[in-house]
């Protein structure tokens, strides 16, 4: 494979010198630097990824890719649950394996860059790579978080993981949007978007009552989109029924579509949605549904922080989507009937009949029993 050459020595994350855009061929990577000072060693991981995170935005995004490659390869030896925290700079800037197979595109690749870097007509393309991976190095950084969770209870001093909201991680028939990330660090993460947020995109957002808020973040867990637009071509596909999300609720009639009506067997088609809608309800309000259902359990008492996290929707807008008119109406019946309590608004349900008269639900399972 051809590799890219560049005039300025650079000293390797892993303590030798080389050239900044040639590998290293003397296996330098794999091994572990001594801390003198601090009388043991000093885990090659945390230099490497140290020089990663302050050199990568300054380079290209092949230039990048590199780099990552490298770092990898000095984290290799190295706590495999030090690797998971990392994985999903893996899903940015590829895998070992990913190379491999795509070994002809990158020689090409390569070659592209190569030819880049000697001309200047691409000082603005390269700004723009710059850019983009200085918003990715923002985001990887809150791998290092100092936030810490309550790994018993999924909880911060903010926000904790309701049970409604985690059958999304754990119930294989759940029918909305699903969640394939760790519990633990998805409320790390939420916690340390809401308050790191300098500009206040990332803020609580009122929602539908005083107990409840919304704070939307980018989709750090590759989920996908949860609905579909109704269209002349697949209004055929639709499907109606009678579903409920729990023992205690009134069966209520939905409509939906099937995702393989719809994608048949290129489910892997389904678009990966832009943001996760984080939908939060106050302590009190989930305390009082709970005695108002009979699920109220002395032994196990809800965490002390202020919000519970109780759902999560994969979406691409940065806003408040509307509720569907039949979980208005749900609400409206009260606590005791799987509600919250919040009678309804005429001009609030007009709006959700105007969005969902050309939107349905995108299920992978039988019967809706997620929203």
């Amino acid at each position: 494979m051809k590799r890219i050459l560049c005039a300025v020595p650079k000293t390797t994350m892993c303590g030798s010198t080389t050239r900044e855009g040639k590998m290293n061929n003397n296996n330098d990577m794999n091994t572990t630097n001594t801390n003198k000072g601090g009388g043991g060693e000093n885990k090659n991981w945390s230099n490497a990824y140290e020089k990663f995170r302050k050199e990568a935005s300054d380079l290209t995004e092949e230039e990048a890719k590199e780099l990552w490659r490298k770092t990898k390869q000095c984290m290799a030896q190295e706590d495999e649950v030090q690797l998971r925290l990392y994985a999903e700079l893996d899903l940015i800037y590829g895998s070992d394996d990913d190379d491999d197979d795509d070994e002809d595109d990158g020689e090409e690749e390569e070659e592209a860059v190569e030819n880049n870097l000697n001309n200047t007509t691409t000082t603005t393309n390269n700004k723009t790579k710059k850019k983009s991976a200085k918003t990715l190095m923002t985001n990887a950084s809150s791998k290092s978080s100092n936030t810490v969770v309550d790994e018993r209870t999924l909880s911060t001093d903010i926000f904790f993981l309701d049970d409604f909201a985690i059958r999304q991680w754990d119930d294989p028939n759940y029918s909305g949007t699903i969640i394939a990330h760790d519990k633990i660090d998805f409320v790390r993460k939420i916690h340390d978007y809401h308050t790191s947020s300098s500009s206040g995109e990332h803020k609580l957002v009122d929602g539908y009552a005083p107990f409840c808020k919304h704070v939307f973040v980018p989709n750090f867990v590759n989920a996908k989109v949860a609905t579909v637009e109704i269209t002349k071509e697949n209004e055929h596909l639709l499907k109606s029924g009678y579903s409920a999300r729990s023992e205690n609720e009134l069966a209520v009639l939905t409509r939906w579509f099937h995702v393989n009506d719809i994608f048949g067997d290129n489910a892997e088609d389904i678009k990966t949605s832009k943001m996760l809608d984080i939908i939060l309800y106050s302590r009190d309000q989930l305390v009082k549904e709970r005695e108002a259902t009979g699920k109220a359990d002395p032994n196990r008492p809800l965490p002390d922080a202020p919000w519970g996290i109780i759902s999560i929707k994969a979406q691409d807008e940065p806003f408040e989507l509307p509720m569907q008119p039949i979980t208005m109406m749900r609400n409206a019946l009260g606590k005791s009937e799987g509600g919250s309590g919040v009678p309804l608004e005429k001009s609030k349900y007009d709006a959700s009949v105007a969005y969902w008269r050309n939107h349905a639900p995108l299920l992978k399972t039988d019967t809706p029993n997620g929203d």
